[in-house]
């Protein structure tokens, strides 16, 4: 084999440098695999870019009810509670004791209005029992009194009479001038002063009649001045049970179930402080209602007819999806907390619920399904949980404010970004 200096491949290379007889490649397969690949890329994002769909969406905290069923039961007086009678979750009746007051006050007001009554009913026996004996007592010494006056009217008449003969016969002397001027005056006199005595006895003795008259009425008038005070003492123990009763026990107005206890055996409580949240007892066959907080900026976006979705807090929406609803009515001003302690009757939700500001309160209704154990749609394709849906039950919420193309976001993104326009007009919004 003759050896060789160069290989023969560099040989053929110098023989022929321009390689005319052989196909140039410019590019690769797998080159041209790869731009195909670019192109349908972009193909598609412009395709999704015109025809697709990117959703606004602005989320909220709520919590199902079923409407006008929280109540708070309130106390109607102030002490301390000495005994709490239901726990949370207890169902409680019409008219049931919830808890029981000790009312110091009302408690020593009653006692000396017992006390004034025993007071009273002594001084009644008291009277009934000398005061018989007295108006008898004086009305002997008045009968006495009378027929002492009404013999000395009979002596005094007549007495009378002998001065009538006495005067008539001085008359006649002093005619015939047997006496003196001075002795029939003396007979005058004494006749005139018989007479006054005589006036003096009757009205004497028409005043011992009247005395007698105001004697019985002086015993009526003492024993209903004595009878009317033990009434008075009467209805006023009346009153004061009533309102003791009234106000040491709080009673329960509705059937239903505790939700929530706001004081403990031991605390004291005011009027008008709630001492606990009832859920009255409805047809659990009425709907319920979906109240949902939104920030103020998201919830003034939302409008009516849109549908919302509802997630309950006890399951999971990557098993189940979500309830779907739709909005009913949309608060035109913020929630204060006072209108949201109205619907929730809970303030710590309250205050959680508008932490970010006074929110805008949104009422949805679910839609309903017979077929599932919740008795309301579901997203899923399945029955939903194989739960109750309870009042009460706290959720989260998403609207979807608007629907757009995503190409219709760049030009905004590019004018503001790229152009500045939007940058210039904040610039004058600002100035």
């Amino acid at each position: 084999m003759e050896n060789q200096i160069f290989r023969q491949k560099s040989l053929d290379t110098l023989s022929s440098p321009e390689q005319l007889d052989q196909i140039m490649q410019v590019t690769r397969p797998l080159g041209w695999a790869g731009l195909m690949a670019g192109f349908l890329l972009i193909a598609i994002a412009v395709f999704w870019g015109i025809n697709g769909e990117i959703q606004t969406v602005v989320h909220g905290q709520g919590i199902l009810l079923r409407e006008g069923s929280i109540f708070d039961v309130v106390s109607l007086g102030t002490g301390q509670i000495t005994t709490t009678f239901v726990q949370v979750d207890d169902t409680v009746v019409k008219g049931q004791v919830i808890a029981q007051l000790s009312l110091p006050d009302l408690e020593h007001q009653l006692k000396e209005a017992r006390e004034s009554l025993q007071n009273f009913k002594a001084e009644k026996e008291m009277i009934w029992s000398l005061g018989d004996k007295t108006t008898q007592l004086k009305g002997e010494t008045l009968a006495n009194q009378r027929i002492t006056l009404e013999k000395a009217i009979e002596t005094g008449q007549d007495r009378l009479k002998f001065l009538e003969k006495d005067l008539a016969e001085e008359k006649d002397l002093l005619e015939k001038k047997l006496t003196t001027t001075d002795r029939l005056q003396e007979v005058k006199t004494r006749y005139e002063n018989t007479l006054h005595e005589i006036m003096g006895y009757k009205s004497e003795l028409n005043d011992i009649s009247a005395r007698k008259m105001d004697l019985s009425a002086g015993s009526r008038k003492e024993r209903f001045a004595m009878e009317f005070k033990i009434t008075q003492a009467e209805l006023r123990i009346k009153a004061l049970e009533e309102t003791y009763d009234l106000q040491s026990r709080i009673i329960c107005p509705y059937d239903g179930r505790v939700l929530e206890l706001f004081k403990n055996s031991g605390k004291v409580i005011q009027t008008g402080e709630p001492m606990a949240s009832i859920e009255v007892n409805r047809d659990k066959k009425e709907p319920l209602s979906v109240f949902v907080y939104f920030p103020p900026r998201d919830g003034k976006k939302i409008q009516h007819g849109m549908k919302i979705r509802i997630i309950p807090s006890t399951i999971k929406m990557e098993e189940h999806g979500y309830m779907p609803g739709s909005i009913r009515q949309i608060s035109g001003f913020p929630a204060s907390q006072n209108g949201m302690l109205r619907v929730l009757q809970n303030q710590n939700l309250v205050a959680e619920l508008s932490a970010g500001g006074a929110p805008i309160a949104v009422t949805a209704d679910l839609m309903p399904d017979p077929a599932t154990k919740s008795r309301y749609q579901w997203s899923s394709a399945g029955m939903g949980p194989d739960i109750t849906m309870e009042s009460g039950t706290l959720c989260t919420a998403s609207v979807v404010i608007s629907k757009q193309a995503p190409i219709r976001l760049i030009f905004p993104y590019l004018k503001k970004n790229i152009l500045g326009i939007g940058d210039e007009q904040d610039r004058d919004g600002q100035k």
